[in-house]
């Protein structure tokens, strides 16, 4: 019997390793989970008759959970993609951005091309001298875009950046028809994604940068299927009084 249990050991781990290789990631993790899971239930009952199928089916379960325990531990079957995490870094940027000037984040419910909405309250006093919040009515549309600097052109005084045609076009029916300013931000990583945050004790740093565009009244639609590229001023430079800069701009 233990020859039994050896030479199931032994095909297991055959099979498992380059079944695990070739699919990678998440794949090959539930590809060993469940050989392995296999082998060590055939390894304890392989002596039990096969009449004892229900203490089978309680061992079987109870080496599962202990298997999926295990693995889901150590592997990245939730780890975000580098997409995501680029993505999540440009929104906490923008974020932290208009809070720290008193403006508002809004996640869009009904995209049409728009991911935040940003917006501030106006400070008014009753009747009774109190200071009261009400929503100023006012708001900028953000489109947010999320990239490395692999993948633009920069001049001493611009940079250029392929974006999708959907999406300018959608830039340039906001500006000629839409009832608040949608505008672009592109936020910049650097290439090397360990140089993309860093924390010491005094410091907590997103690095890179972020600019805004918004398509020149002469900009026309693009018939292009795929993408456009664009130049951005590097005077849009997307700093911490940004958002006023633009409320004032739009909202004069």
């Amino acid at each position: 019997m233990e020859r039994f249990k050896s030479t199931i050991q032994g095909l297991a781990l055959v099979i498992t390793i380059p079944i695990s290789v070739s699919f990678g990631g998440s794949n090959a993790v539930k590809i060993s989970f469940a050989y392995f899971t296999i082998l060590a239930w055939v390894s304890e009952n392989a002596t039990i008759p096969v009449q004892k199928s229900f203490l089978q089916a309680l061992s079987f379960f109870r080496y599962s959970q202990f298997f999926f325990n295990f693995i889901s531990f150590f592997s990245p079957l939730t780890s975000m993609t580098e997409e995501q995490i680029k993505e999540a870094l440009s929104n906490n940027y923008i974020g932290t951005l208009a809070s720290v000037e008193g403006f508002k984040l809004t996640k869009a419910t009904d995209t049409g091309g728009v991911d935040y909405s940003v917006s501030r309250d106006l400070v008014v006093t009753n009747a009774f001298g109190e200071k009261r919040y009400i929503q100023a009515g006012n708001y900028i549309d953000i489109q947010l875009k999320s990239t490395t600097t692999k993948r633009i052109i920069e001049s001493v005084d611009t940079i250029q950046f392929d974006l999708e045609a959907k999406s300018y076009n959608d830039l340039i029916m906001r500006r000629d028809h839409g009832a608040a300013p949608l505008i672009l931000v592109v936020f910049i990583l650097p290439q090397a994604t360990h140089d993309w945050v860093e924390v010491d004790e005094m410091n907590l740093m997103l690095r890179h940068r972020a600019y805004w565009y918004r398509p020149a009244q002469e900009e026309r639609e693009t018939s292009n299927r795929s993408s456009i590229r664009i130049t951005i001023s590097k005077q849009n430079r997307f700093l911490r009084d940004t958002w006023p800069k633009l409320y004032e701009q739009f909202f004069k």
